[in-house]
């Protein structure tokens, strides 16, 4: 807004495009990773018997199929550690029996695959933040120049606003319109 205000929208559209083209590969990744994710689980379904209903925010439980063969194994290895709390239950649906070991590698890499391009959002989301601070900078410095100049010509006026306080209370808005000839 600020290079819109300083008639300045040749510099502001960048920021503008850049901002969208962001957001557009935000949701290209989180598409992307949905879809290698689901990819994974189907596969794991097909191979080691699971069911996927119930289990949408149960992502411990995909984590721990790919790292053992089968239920039998990780509650046996959570037994020897006394972490009881742990135990997958199959009557709860929480069965899996890979068929061989070299699709339980595929679908690890499938999943860790989902995961680190789902994890890869952040990037872009720290290259939106950027682009928010890049643009305000340049807001700034465009919409006091603008102003500068302004007032150096024969007639204008100029629109202040300030916040009025009553002790440590925000009391209201003063605007000041200043005009001169």
């Amino acid at each position: 807004m600020g290079q819109l205000y300083s008639d300045r929208f040749d510099v502001g559209k960048y920021f503008m495009i850049s901002e969208a083209s962001l957001w557009l590969g935000y949701a290209a990744f989180t598409i992307y990773g949905n879809w290698l994710l689901d990819d994974a689980y189907n596969y794991a379904a097909l191979h080691a018997g699971i069911t996927n209903e119930g289990k949408e925010r149960d992502d411990k439980f995909y984590v721990d199929i790919g790292n053992y063969e089968n239920y039998e194994q990780f509650n046996n290895e959570q037994l020897i550690f006394g972490q009881y709390e742990n135990l997958y239950d199959p009557a709860n649906g929480y069965y899996f029996y890979w068929d061989k070991t070299e699709n339980r590698r595929k679908y690890r890499e499938d999943k860790l695959a989902g995961d680190r391009t789902k994890n890869d959002r952040l990037f872009v989301v720290g290259a939106i933040l950027v682009n928010h601070i890049v643009s305000a900078i340049s807001a700034i410095v465009l919409t006091n120049n603008y102003n500068n100049e302004l007032g150096k010509g024969s007639g204008g006026f100029v629109l202040n606003a300030d916040v009025v306080r009553l002790g440590n209370r925000v009391d209201g808005v003063k605007l000041k319109l200043t005009k001169w000839f």
